[in-house]
């Protein structure tokens, strides 16, 4: 079978569109980071600080600890919640709380740290 060169084009268009999307950057990897209960305790009491410098209140014993790094942009709050950074290939240590505004209301805040365990901010 004989392709003429519109065909071709066609095909190689294809093939290059599917290697493009398999190549994207949208994805979210992660590292799995093993942290002692010292250095989980440490965090924790770290970055419940953090929040509670920042006015946030959090149920503090709702601590849950994940890592990510996302290949599209992804923006958080930073220099007191005055502005936001985006941490794009920023491989991520995340901790959860189960915040509680001034009527109780419950919800989840999640403070982003880098690898070495420097606050980059929250959400």
């Amino acid at each position: 079978m004989k392709l003429n060169n519109s065909a071709f084009l066609i095909v190689f268009v294809m093939l290059a569109s599917v290697v493009m999307m398999g190549c994207s950057t949208t994805e979210v990897t992660s590292k799995v980071f093993s942290f002692t209960p010292k250095e989980e305790k440490e965090l924790i009491t770290k970055t419940s600080n953090y929040l509670t410098a920042e006015n946030i209140r959090i149920d503090k014993d709702t601590a849950k600890i994940a890592s990510f790094k996302s290949g599209s942009e992804w923006k958080i709050y930073d220099d007191r919640g005055k502005k936001t950074k985006d941490i794009k290939n920023v491989q991520t240590i995340t901790i959860d709380f189960k915040g509680i505004n001034p009527k109780n209301n419950k919800k989840k805040i999640t403070v982003y740290l880098d690898e070495t365990g420097e606050i980059l901010g929250y959400l």
